[in-house]
């Protein structure tokens, strides 16, 4: 009877151990992904402020960090008139580009045409930025193998400007 009382004893402590270890791993890798993301809110945070302090823009649906020649960070809204515009903001934080939506396509659009495109490829994201100084969607896609391929495509008609292969 001593014995099977030990033995439960011990079970339920290797379980504690067991428990707390793993409860401990979970938050570790909780404020890891927390830290990872903290550059990343406070670049949206900054653009967000810059943009309404000297632009039209009162509402944001959409953060783009886009990374070619420069860093750029980019942000699709709503103004004052109620129109979406998107504003892409420099790393610097001077001179922004404010660009109707309506004179451009959208990222799910330069995400279509390139999957229209390039059958073999699936478009995983696009970023909004500046490239020779000319506003761009840049559309990451892979292919079956997970090569990764890099489209630059123009704001306003979707034509391809540049494209990175196997990276």
């Amino acid at each position: 009877m001593k014995k099977n009382l030990a033995k439960e004893e011990r079970q339920e402590l290797i379980l504690f151990i067991i428990s707390g270890v793993l409860v401990i791993i979970i938050a570790l890798g909780i404020l890891g992904y927390l830290k990872a993301q903290s550059p990343m809110q406070q670049a949206k945070k900054e653009a967000i402020a810059l943009a309404k302090k000297h632009t039209d823009l009162i509402d944001v649906d959409e953060f783009y960090w886009y990374n070619r020649q420069q860093t750029y960070f980019s942000l699709v809204g709503s103004d004052k008139k109620g129109e979406t515009i998107a504003v892409i903001v420099p790393k610097s934080g001077d001179k922004l580009t404010v660009l109707p939506q309506k004179e451009g396509i959208t990222a799910d659009k330069a995400k279509a045409l390139v999957n229209n495109t390039f059958h073999s490829q699936t478009a995983k994201k696009a970023e909004l930025g500046m490239y020779d100084k000319k506003p761009v969607w840049e559309v990451m896609t892979t292919d079956k193998q997970g090569q990764i391929t890099y489209y630059l495509l123009s704001f306003e008609k979707g034509e391809e400007i540049k494209v990175i292969k196997d990276v």
